[in-house]
């Protein structure tokens, strides 16, 4: 892992060496590093308590599960960075790359030293309110997430899976940029069809005949910044039995915003959509989920052994931060909420599927001296109290709780 993150480096400079000497060439980075302590319940580190019994949904009695506290330093690794950026004399040609790399839970094994070549693209200025961008990117359809980060080596940097509708923060494809004016523009972009087997649809070979389109148009106006969004995929299914259902549509629409007036910010989001379990178009990994409720079902019926229908998984999610803002830093409180659910088979009593999930905290980073904050955070997180997990219905089940408090550390170069 050191010999790749070396070559990866020693590639990266050799990228801004080589570029022509009229061009221009940046070279900066990120470095962080949190200190956590964690606390999960008892219910939450079993993976959940049926709720009118003793048991835990592994079968386990309740009372032989304890909670789990503990604290730990890690390297954030959606945050240590390094990036070059690079624009010709003219500015009609433009690159830009970013690698991501760090440890968590001090460990310095494969599994917990990772290195991600998070973008790659390239812009081509065709003209002053036209260009188009190739490569790895950030996606245009994306729910907005807050500010907070600490937790990352638990995971809970995504706040329940508020990082994006659609998994990671970058996607390989080709987007349009066209300005119409200084307050509005439209982003038009055609992205990868993840071709997976995660999805409970049926037997079939998964074919994405198209690829995932995505539509943004950012509006700003007096200071705030209003971004709606849509995003479609159709799954295709070939080699499926005769009467099966051969398809699978995921989509999403949401809104992002942001702003503020004198010394008060905000921001906030709202999506809504269906199988965002579905390749890729993830909403994250939220810590604890129940799969199930993010994926499209295909179910029988009748009972003939043929699977003619699918149940589509609905989800929804916001969250608010809002905050105010005094000298070298500013003060957030932010609250969010997602929520997941699928009928699976119509016809079937007790086999649904759902799960709320919600987030509770405040962050307040302090801006130290130049490039140097300083950010403590406080997070709570109720993995729900009354799920259903398809399996224990007309029981619910309590999936717990978490606590994550810590400090984060960050310098930008």
């Amino acid at each position: 892992m050191k010999k790749l993150l070396i070559l990866a480096i020693a590639a990266t400079l050799c990228f801004a060496v080589a570029m022509p000497a009229s061009a221009k060439v940046s070279v900066g980075g990120m470095v962080s590093i949190g200190y956590s302590y964690y606390d999960q319940n008892d219910a939450n580190q079993a993976g959940g308590y049926i709720n009118g019994t003793t048991l835990d949904v592994n079968g386990n009695p309740t009372s032989a599960t304890n909670g789990t506290t503990q604290t730990i330093f890690s390297l954030i690794r959606p945050l240590n960075q390094i990036t070059v950026r690079y624009a010709s004399d003219d500015n009609n040609l433009r690159g830009f790359i970013q690698i991501r790399g760090a440890s968590e839970r001090g460990s310095q094994t494969a599994a917990g030293a990772l290195m991600v070549w998070n973008y790659s693209w390239i812009d081509w200025q065709i003209t002053p309110n036209f260009y188009l961008r190739f490569g790895r990117m950030t996606q245009t359809a994306y729910m907005a997430a807050p500010g907070n980060v600490t937790g990352s080596a638990w995971t809970r940097q995504d706040n329940n899976g508020y990082r994006s509708p659609h998994g990671p923060s970058s996607i390989d494809g080709v987007k349009a940029y066209v300005k119409f004016n200084d307050m509005i523009r439209m982003e038009l972009a055609a992205y990868n069809a993840d071709d997976d087997s995660n999805e409970n649809i049926n037997s079939g070979n998964e074919q994405s005949t198209w690829p995932r389109f995505d539509l943004a148009i950012p509006i700003s106006v007096a200071g705030w910044k209003f971004e709606p969004y849509g995003s479609w995929l159709r799954q295709n299914y070939d080699n499926v039995t005769a009467g099966e259902a051969d398809k699978l549509d995921v989509w999403g629409v949401g809104v992002n915003v942001n702003g503020g007036y004198g010394p008060i910010v905000f921001a906030g989001a709202v999506s809504w959509g269906q199988n965002w379990g579905a390749g890729n178009t993830s909403i994250g990994s939220p810590a604890n989920h129940i799969a199930a409720a993010r994926q499209g079902t295909a179910y029988d019926s009748d009972g003939d052994g043929i699977f003619e229908g699918i149940s589509d998984a609905d989800q929804w999610g916001w969250f608010a931060e809002a905050g105010v803002k005094f000298g070298p830093g500013r003060v957030m409180i932010v609250y969010g909420q997602l929520n997941m659910e699928n009928d699976q088979n119509p016809s079937t009593v007790n086999d649904d599927v759902k799960q709320d999930l919600s987030f509770f905290g405040i962050y307040a980073p302090i801006g130290i001296a130049k490039g140097f904050t300083m950010t403590p955070e406080l997070m709570w997180y109720d993995q729900d109290g009354s799920a259903k997990n398809g399996v224990n219905n007309p029981n619910t089940i309590d999936r717990g709780e978490e606590f994550v408090f810590g400090v984060r550390v960050d310098l930008k170069f």
